[in-house]
């Protein structure tokens, strides 16, 4: 049986930088691995990984984003090209709000001149 100190001993070792440099660093286990098994969250080994300025992997594998693309962005064998008809509607609309139209305004006008979002396009129905 293991003793109510040595359960918090183990919960704090976060709080040691040569504990987090042996675990995420040589052992190479993710902050969630970590978190998990000392029984932490994994926001304060976030917070001491950056107080101890260990530098933090990204959870997403190299070469996948994080989110959808920008508008006025494609991607096109793996890279991120200018898409021509995006890029043609934002400067549409730069050059509407210069003009003083509000953002609401701009839609309506875009709409009218048959200038989709990009979800409309890609589900092939209105967004409501």
């Amino acid at each position: 049986m293991v003793s109510i100190s040595a359960k918090i001993k183990t919960f704090y070792e976060y709080k040691d930088k040569n504990f987090l440099l042996l675990e995420y660093v040589e052992n190479q286990k993710s902050s969630r691995q970590i978190a998990n098994e000392i029984g932490a969250s994994r926001n304060p080994i976030l917070k001491y990984l950056k107080a101890f300025d260990i530098p933090i992997r990204s959870s997403i594998p190299e070469g996948r984003r994080k989110g959808q693309i920008a508008f006025g962005l494609k991607v096109q064998r793996a890279q991120e090209l200018k898409h021509r008809r995006e890029q043609d509607a934002l400067q549409k609309m730069k050059a509407l709000r210069a003009q003083g139209f509000s953002y609401w305004k701009i839609a309506e006008i875009l709409n009218t001149m048959g200038i989709r979002p990009r979800l409309e396009e890609l589900d092939g129905k209105p967004q409501q």
